[in-house]
């Protein structure tokens, strides 16, 4: 069985082809040209580099194609374009089949269809699809059977757009091709409540992110040569903490953590925070900080630092800081717990339970306010947490709940 993934956000599809062809499945990662967000292309998961933080938004892959020169790195060969040669009258025709009671404008569908030709070409030539994002609507043309996981905006935001002919249009397809989905699946509970909300009432499958836990592992050498010698001097008798997530008062809820920490901190608590430079609300995190006169318990990353230095980072670190506001998670805190960190992140019981109520909570600093904050790090501070252990449990968890044995769940039933 041949199988095509398409889609990107962090990596998921490119990391998720990896894993499927390290246990011998025929699986191919599709391009997507029109992506060009340096963290969305292979080459970020596979070398160990860095990017000036002005470049990070920029729609260019040239400081990509410096770090590939130099690194030396070629994309594998199951890294695929978009591209193929099935242009013939009986694609055509199994195309407008499909597609034939779309309630859409069939000028609209046309142009799509037209612009998207390569990419539905190429998904007809597999077997099994699984597919992310936008990738779902060509996926539903191509005619092959398909897994749809959403990651964001391609199920809270698009199939409610409404301000063109084109918004509406491209709403309606969505809508279509997740109704159409052989597998409808995700590992977000906020999620599910999407899915009903574009009126699908299917069941939504729990899947996991599958993590590579030979890559994501505890190596505490990893960490060595990170810090400089006067941030180790400061950082010296303290718990390391981590927040490598983009500065995002909305989404990630990081300004709860800041005031926290700030008054942990104050209050004497024992800690020293790296924090990444990056994101909509970076100054204002630095104004909190400087503010709450905590600046010499902080060391900024001045650079975004690629995924094999990521790592390295996870095995410095005593505890990982996530997100706050979503009580959902994502990859930061799965490949975290993979090298036996402890995750401090709001998750929310309830939706886990009402999606799938056989889901079983992972081991983690559970907190959603700033006096939650403030009460794991003055814990932390005092050693009533144990992190070793915590970070053995989390582990655990991830192997169990997310490693590569989970794999099944995102095949069909006859592979």
């Amino acid at each position: 069985m041949r199988i095509g993934l398409h889609g990107s956000i962090a990596n998921n599809m490119y990391c998720l082809a990896k894993i499927l062809r390290a246990r011998g499945y025929d699986a191919e990662y599709i391009e997507h040209p029109a992506d060009r967000y340096p963290m969305s292309q292979p080459v970020w998961e596979d070398v160990e580099a860095t990017l000036a933080l002005d470049v990070v938004n920029e729609i260019s892959k040239d400081p990509l194609r410096e770090i590939v020169q130099q690194s030396g790195w070629k994309s594998p060969d199951w890294v695929v374009p978009p591209v193929s040669a099935r242009y013939n009258l009986a694609f055509w025709v199994r195309l407008l089949l499909r597609t034939r009671r779309c309630p859409v404008s069939r000028k609209e569908l046309w142009r799509f269809m037209t612009s998207q030709r390569n990419l539905i070409s190429r998904m007809s030539s597999y077997d099994w699809l699984i597919v992310c994002g936008i990738g779902v609507v060509p996926a539903f043309c191509s005619g092959v059977p398909y897994l749809y996981w959403p990651h964001g905006g391609d199920i809270r935001i698009l199939p409610f757009q409404a301000a063109t002919a084109y918004d509406r249009f491209f709403a309606a397809m969505l809508r279509v091709a997740l109704s159409h989905a052989t597998v409808k699946g995700t590992h977000d509970p906020t999620m599910v409540e999407c899915f009903h909300k574009v009126g699908i009432q299917d069941s939504v499958t729990f899947l996991p992110f599958i993590v590579d836990v030979e890559r994501y592992a505890p190596r505490p050498e990893a960490g060595h040569g990170l810090l400089p010698d006067e941030i180790l001097e400061r950082a010296k008798g303290k718990r390391l903490l981590l927040l490598s997530a983009r500065q995002d008062f909305y989404w990630k809820g990081t300004d709860r953590f800041i005031r926290g920490f700030v008054r942990a901190v104050r209050d004497g608590a024992p800690l020293f925070l790296i924090v990444s430079r990056w994101g909509n609300d970076v100054k204002k995190t630095e104004a909190m900080l400087r503010e709450g006169g905590v600046e010499h318990h902080v060391w900024y990353l001045e650079h975004v630092v690629s995924k094999p230095l990521l790592v390295r980072f996870y095995n410095l670190a005593d505890v990982v800081v996530d997100q706050f506001a979503i009580s959902a998670y994502g990859t930061t805190m799965l490949e975290a717990m993979a090298c036996a960190k402890p995750v401090m992140i709001y998750l929310d019981e309830a939706n886990f339970s009402r999606a799938w109520p056989e889901f079983r909570m992972p081991p983690v600093i559970n907190v959603s306010d700033e006096t939650g904050v403030y009460d794991a790090l003055k814990d932390i501070g005092k050693g009533h947490i144990d992190l070793v252990e915590m970070g053995r449990h989390a582990r655990a968890w991830i192997v169990e709940r997310h490693g590569p044995g989970q794999l099944g769940k995102y095949l069909p039933a006859t592979c």
